[in-house]
This record gives structure tokens, C-alpha cells and sequence, in this order.
């Protein structure tokens, strides 16, 4: 009898932790929750995510952050998940942000553009909510791109949820409704930074959003967005010679 309880008893345990997955791929919008697909106590797993910030898993609860891809492994039990994390919102077609390629290489990407000068290239879009797209160079070299935005109710509710389940916010400010976010992946303890994205509305000539790409640096005439940033001054001068219907 105790052989017989002890078998059962081990025969009962290996099955708890006897860890299958019926599901291994998964398609999730930014913030949105999945529960595991298979069998076994997924409290008892370690998941370790290629890019936190895209998704991770803890317990048998999937979290997407942003968007991208990523592979989630369970080393211990030989267990891989798969997240796409897909936009909800497109309010506009994210500019070139091929840091340090030349003018000339822009233009035949992107054609003639709509007015230019030593430093810069505009081009207008036929998305009528964000009908400029600008791309700065210094030393022939490009070192920001920048989105004007239709100054609309509608282009104002929506760029938030736009930029947020893309990039990570540092700084906001709802009443000059300006924002600084940043483009991460690795850990979250650790985070590599890509570049930057400055939102500013421009209250002056031109009264319209602007999101501007920037290289993120540790310098802070680069990383800082706030109205000193030497990239938020040459766009500014720019945008305020255009004319915008």
C-alpha cells in the first residue's frame, strides 16, 4: 500500500509540472493582456523576453507594451512564446530616420521635394493629417526628421495613442502640450536607447504639432526636450517661414 501511494504520488507531481504550450504564437495590441495556452502551473516559470518592452510573461499572463517583436523562453522547461505587438493606430507613416545618410539619398527615396536649402528637405505628404514630413542635415549628413501635423481636435486626441504604444513617454506636458518620449528595447533594466521623439505645438506663425526624430544622446542639446534643444530651435525657425493652409 505505501509503494502504491508513493508511485501515485510521485505519478500525480510529474504531471503537475508536466509544462505544455498549445499556442506558441501570439498577435497583441498595445496594453492588451493573453492568457497561456497549454497545461501546467506557469506561476512556477521564469520567462525571459528578448525586448521587455515589446511583451513579457509573467505567471501565464502575457503583457504587450509596444510595438515590435519578440521571443519569450522558459529555459528551465525548454518553452518559447512568440509576441507581435501590432499598431491600433496610423495617423501617419513614420518618417525616414536612417541617421547620417545624405541628402542625395533621401532625394531618391523620396523624390523631388516640395522646398528645400542648404540644410533641409520638406516634403508634402498626401495624408491631410500630417501633410509635412521635414528632414534636417548637419555637415550633409541627416540628423533629425520632423512630422507637421494638422492642427485639428481630432489630430491632437489621436497622437498621443499614436506615439504611446510606440515609444516610451519621459516627459510630458499637457498643458503646452509638449511630450518627450523614447525608442527602447533589451531589458528594462538596462534599456538600449535608439533615438528620441519630440512632440511641440508651435503657437506662433505656424500653429501646428510637430513631432520631431531625433539621434539620442547622453549630451542634452541633443536628449532634452525641452525648447533649449538645438534641434527644436532649427525647426522651429523653419516651420515659421512656411505658410500652411
Amino acid at each position: 500500500m505505501f509503494i502504491l501511494t508513493s508511485l501515485s504520488c510521485l505519478s500525480s507531481c510529474s504531471k503537475e509540472d508536466d509544462f505544455t504550450i498549445t499556442k506558441s504564437d501570439y498577435v497583441l495590441y498595445h496594453d492588451e493582456k493573453a492568457t497561456i495556452s497549454g497545461t501546467g502551473n506557469f506561476d512556477k516559470l521564469v520567462w525571459n523576453s528578448d525586448n521587455d518592452f515589446v511583451a513579457t510573461i509573467t505567471g501565464g499572463t502575457i503583457s504587450a507594451n509596444t510595438i515590435g517583436t519578440t521571443s519569450i523562453v522558459a529555459s528551465a522547461e525548454n518553452l518559447k512564446i512568440n509576441v507581435t505587438v501590432k499598431p491600433k493606430h496610423n495617423l501617419y507613416e513614420e518618417p525616414d530616420i536612417s541617421w547620417g545618410t545624405s541628402m542625395s539619398s533621401i532625394k531618391s527615396k523620396y523624390g523631388t521635394p516640395y522646398s528645400s536649402s542648404s540644410s533641409s528637405l520638406l516634403y508634402k505628404t498626401n495624408n491631410s493629417y500630417a501633410p509635412y514630413i521635414l528632414y534636417g542635415f548637419t555637415n550633409g549628413k541627416l540628423s533629425l526628421s520632423s512630422v507637421v501635423l494638422k492642427n485639428s481636435t481630432y489630430v491632437v486626441d489621436k497622437i498621443a495613442d499614436f506615439l504611446l504604444e510606440r515609444y516610451i513617454p519621459i516627459t510630458v506636458d499637457a498643458e503646452d502640450l509638449t511630450a518627450g518620449l523614447l525608442h527602447c528595447k533589451g531589458k528594462k533594466n538596462s534599456p538600449v536607447i535608439d533615438y528620441m521623439v519630440v512632440v511641440d505645438y508651435y503657437q506662433e506663425t505656424v500653429k501646428a504639432p510637430v513631432v520631431i526624430y531625433a539621434p539620442y544622446s547622453k549630451n542634452k542639446t541633443m536628449s532634452s526636450p525641452t525648447v533649449e534643444n538645438e534641434y527644436l530651435i532649427k525647426v522651429d525657425n523653419y516651420l515659421k517661414a512656411l505658410s500652411f493652409n
